[in-house]
């Protein structure tokens, strides 16, 4: 992947990976310096792996989601010292639950359940006001999902049209995303386009 900045193009910075392995691969690089410019003050050759990011699946179980990065700035390193994360591309970084979660929400409400069951089918829990926020996220998007797919209006689709106002803009743009990516539809957008789904 590649940007222009100063008139050059410089390889620039992916956030998310298919696994642990592949951020691996792209930070250890035989315990060299990743030669990708640091998002926050572009110099190059700067960047060294800092540790792993982990997720608390449950009280007694953390799972490896991501990589931190360093601009370093120790031992001689002219880097800023900022650091950045890098992630598989399942999860949501900041996030509790990872892309199957929000993608059995999203299906479960394409197919006409309400916002709360399709929550409590996601998640497990009962109480909906997560998924309030869920769907605010997923309105901010909006425009970058429709960028994506290549649509530049809003669409009305029929079978939306008894939901609420929100589900009825959002829902047909949703329903084309998951038809144009493949079978985890909302990790492979975040693959695709290197940005966050939701």
């Amino acid at each position: 992947m590649y940007f222009c900045a100063n008139f050059s193009l410089i390889r620039a910075m992916p956030k998310y990976f298919e696994n642990i392995a592949s951020i691996d691969d792209f930070t250890l690089n035989r315990h060299t310096p990743i030669d990708i410019p640091c998002i926050h003050c572009l110099k190059v050759n700067q960047l060294k792996s800092h540790g792993f990011i982990f997720k608390q699946r449950s009280s007694d179980v953390a799972e490896k989601i991501g990589k931190r990065i360093i601009c370093s700035n120790r031992y001689g390193g002219k880097g800023c010292g900022q650091t950045m994360a890098l992630y598989v591309k399942q999860e949501f970084p900041g996030f509790c639950y990872n892309s199957a979660h929000v993608f059995v929400f999203l299906a479960t409400l394409l197919v006409g359940a309400s916002v709360q069951k399709a929550y409590q089918k996601a998640t497990g829990t009962d109480d909906p006001s997560n998924a309030w926020r869920w769907l605010n996220k997923l309105e901010r998007r909006f425009t970058e999902y429709r960028h994506f797919l290549k649509h530049p209006a809003a669409e009305v689709d029929a079978q939306f049209t008894p939901r609420v106002a929100r589900l009825q803009i959002l829902l047909p743009i949703i329903k084309r995303l998951f038809f144009s990516l493949g079978a985890t539809p909302c990790a492979d957008y975040q693959m695709r386009t290197q940005l966050n789904f939701i």
